[in-house]
């Protein structure tokens, strides 16, 4: 990693920009294959598409294997992602206030709960019915 994007990294950084970043690394590498990644670092393909997809963080033994298997210093690149879930975090919205379901009171609930159940029983009745009755 040159220093021009350790400079861009630590101040506008996302997950999606690392996974970019680490695209590029492995295309400067000499584009390995996945399999190639795999037996290289352990890492199963799935593990290692998934870092190169930006959904999410990947784990330090990721980055490490990756990086090492690409033939760069991996410690920069473990700096960078540990800084990511910190910043992440931090950029996360608010979440939603629940909205609160509508109430109704407790003798309606019970009459729709003792009903559900009548019909229940009964078309299980109907059922057993119908299959023990020949036509």
């Amino acid at each position: 990693m040159s220093a021009t994007d350790t400079t861009t990294a630590t101040t506008t950084d996302s997950v999606a920009q690392f996974a970019a970043d680490l695209r590029r690394l492995r295309l400067d590498g000499g584009n390995p294959t996945l399999a190639r990644l795999q037996s290289e670092t352990g890492i199963s393909r799935t593990v290692l598409s998934d870092a190169f997809s930006g959904k999410q963080v990947p784990s330090a033994r990721t980055v490490d294997g990756i990086v090492r298997a690409c033939g760069q210093d991996a410690a920069p690149w473990l700096d960078r992602r540990d800084a990511l879930p910190r910043r992440r975090a931090e950029a996360a919205p608010t979440p939603p206030t629940p909205i609160a379901a509508p109430s109704m009171p407790r003798s309606t609930a019970v009459r729709l709960a003792v009903g559900t159940f009548a019909i229940g029983v009964l078309a299980g009745v109907a059922a057993t019915l119908l299959v023990a009755i020949p036509l």
